[in-house]
């Protein structure tokens, strides 16, 4: 899952991306943004989700999607649900 940020608050008590993804805690960052551990609310499989600033200067994450729908089905590449940026 990508998106870019500020996500909304479905619930106070947790964050959500997409309404959809419940945002766990931060595995990853650097220069691209920051990567969580996130689930979905629905199946409760278990997602990355990568955020994005929505005042980067020069935003990746569409690009990104974009390279990683092209390279589908190949060893070791991720499925990638795009949920663009969220201004509420």
């Amino acid at each position: 899952v990508q998106a870019s940020w500020p996500w909304h608050k479905s619930d106070w008590m947790e964050l959500r991306v997409g309404g959809k993804y419940r945002l766990g805690r931060k595995i990853g960052s650097g220069s691209f943004g920051d990567v969580y551990l996130g689930t979905n609310v629905q199946t409760s499989e278990e997602v990355g989700i990568k955020l994005e600033s929505i005042k980067s200067k020069h935003p990746q994450l569409l690009y990104e999607s974009k390279l990683y729908k092209i390279l589908a089905g190949g060893v070791g590449v991720p499925n990638v649900h795009w949920q663009p940026a969220c201004n509420k």
